[in-house]
């Protein structure tokens, strides 16, 4: 029986979307898709050359193995395939192993950060005990050698001064 111009375009539009399917779901030949849909392998390669279309069966076998309506089958019309259970529970596994390392790497430069801070307040006090004793050992000369009023009240002054930078909470001098 001839085929009309209208039937070719038909055929050409089936072609087309079935191809795009197989791609869209990774089908690589038609023996696989006829194993899916259990049909024959010759009929599949020649809807792929678009010579021919399925009847009703064949068409709801191809839909049912695409997850896609009769109608989107045949006009092209398809969406993205629906990610399968698997593939959706790989990806959970993926993010959650990356959140893990994040986490972990989070810990771990927190660590290193409390460490660094840890250092530098003990360095700070290192250098503020550094400076205590030199202000003292400062005063104690100072003590020695004053001679006047004055002087004495000065060499005062600095020792309370001391005493009261030796018995406040640490944190900086200003």
């Amino acid at each position: 029986m001839p085929r009309t111009k209208r039937d070719i375009e038909k055929q050409k539009t089936f072609a087309r979307s079935l191809n795009t399917l197989m791609d869209l779901h990774h089908i690589k030949d038609a023996a696989t898709l006829s194993r899916l849909a259990g049909m024959d392998s010759s009929s599949i390669s020649r809807y792929l050359r678009a010579k021919a279309i399925p009847n009703s069966g064949g068409m709801l076998a191809l839909a049912r193995v695409f997850n896609v309506t009769v109608e989107e089958l045949m006009t092209g019309a398809t969406k993205p395939p629906t990610p399968s259970q698997e593939s959706l529970q790989s990806r959970v596994d993926d993010l959650s192993t990356r959140l893990q390392e994040a986490v972990k790497w989070a810990r771990q430069n927190l660590d290193d950060t409390t460490k660094r801070i840890t250092s530098i307040k003990v360095q700070q006090n290192q250098n503020v005990a550094v400076f205590m004793v030199g202000a003292y050992a400062t005063l104690e000369a100072l003590k020695a050698v004053a001679t006047g009023a004055e002087e004495a009240e000065a060499v005062e002054k600095l020792e309370q001064t001391l005493l009261k930078l030796r018995d406040r909470p640490s944190g900086p001098i200003h």
